[in-house]
């Protein structure tokens, strides 16, 4: 079975530009000869919605492209992570979903099991977890569907994630031939390693492949390096996604083919990739298309102004120098030097004389004070 994997950049609330990504890259997997397509979780609402899910305008908008989604798909399959209403009164009005289209109808539909509740998560605020696992055949396989933290169960690699649930065991014990994750996990150094962790942890444990389909992309405070990979029973890794950057690749899992590359392994290359894709996402999100920054000469301002630079273009980054009483000549010119390196404009603005005004109204407050870092 030929299975395409969609590893895409969606921005949050943007219902027809998600639902129009989503369906071009279907379009072209069927083109490739795909027999099933997988995006990411909460793919046409973009992750994370946050308080937006309170609204119901929002909620509606998700459902509406949903139900047009359905209505596109032809015989591929396709799988994605979506917002679901839940009827059960007393209850979190929603589940977090995958579920599985084809020929206008949704043939399955599980929902996330497991919600974090730790560090930047808080699904459970929105969320009510879904309450059993079942396997859903497909063309000849038999596939477990899960979403993001329904995999992560173990407790020596992950100590946050104490569940008494294991959603991929009891879907292995109701027989599997293929367990799929729908995922926006973000990023963090170490990460990689920890998700390659849990999917070995699971592959070896159920005896049957996985493939993991991880967003990409910059939302607001968080990262998601996207990376999505297929593993075989063994562990080994056999199709592995680039990181902090869409794609859309094909892998024959009879076989256990699919392309692979090589992932940056080195924290520093991480760090400034995650960062870069960061800023960039922000700025287009938040319609700026300029940046501005401060050159004192240093190593903090150096290394933002180069991120800048190598995110957006040195075309839209300004730096602005601000000598003072306690600028060093040698500052200056190193801010100067920088900015020729990076080939970006710059403006000098001594601020002496605003530091003196400061320091004049403030003043009556300092009196009797030494002078201090306060002043510098």
């Amino acid at each position: 079975m030929k299975i395409a994997i969609a590893q895409v950049n969606n921005t949050i609330g943007t219902f027809s530009e998600n639902l129009e990504k989503v369906h071009r890259l279907y379009m072209k997997a069927a083109d490739l000869g795909a027999d099933l397509v997988i995006f990411p979780e909460l793919c046409l609402t973009g992750y994370p919605p946050q308080d937006l899910l309170e609204r119901r305008d929002f909620v509606e908008q998700q459902e509406a492209a949903f139900r047009r989604l359905v209505q596109l798909t032809s015989e591929v399959g396709l799988v994605i992570g979506h917002i679901s209403k839940n009827p059960a009164p007393g209850e979190k009005p929603l589940f977090s979903s995958v579920s599985l289209i084809q020929g206008g109808t949704v043939v399955h539909t599980s929902h996330k099991r497991l919600l974090p509740t730790y560090d930047v998560f808080d699904e459970r605020r929105y969320f009510e977890p879904g309450r059993e696992s079942l396997p859903v055949d497909f063309k000849g396989l038999r596939i477990g569907l899960t979403v993001c933290e329904d995999i992560w169960t173990d407790q020596h690699i992950c100590p946050e994630c104490r569940y008494n649930v294991d959603p991929a065991r009891e879907l292995s014990m109701k027989g599997i031939d293929l367990l799929i994750n729908v995922s926006a996990s973000p990023f963090h150094l170490g990460k990689l390693q920890q998700r390659r962790g849990i999917a070995a942890h699971i592959t070896n444990e159920i005896k049957c492949p996985l493939i993991y389909v991880n967003s990409v992309g910059g939302q607001d405070c968080l990262v998601f390096d996207g990376a999505s990979f297929a593993m075989d029973p063994s562990g080994e890794v056999f199709a592995q996604l680039p990181l902090f950057k869409e794609e859309l690749t094909t892998i024959e899992l009879d076989k256990r083919e699919g392309p692979t590359c090589q992932l940056l392994d080195q924290e520093a290359p991480l760090a400034i990739e995650a960062l870069k894709l960061a800023l960039r996402d922000y700025m287009k999100r938040s319609g700026f298309k300029d940046v501005v920054v401060g050159l004192s000469g240093g190593i903090d301002s150096s290394v933002t102004a180069t991120i800048a630079k190598e995110a957006i273009g040195g075309e839209h980054v300004l730096g602005v120098i601000m000598p003072s009483r306690f600028t060093s000549k040698e500052s200056i010119e190193d801010a100067e030097e920088l900015a020729a390196n990076l080939g970006i404009e710059t403006l000098t603005i001594p601020i002496k004389e605003v530091f003196n005004a400061y320091l004049t109204t403030l003043s009556p407050f300092f009196e009797g004070r030494p002078w201090d870092v306060t002043e510098e």
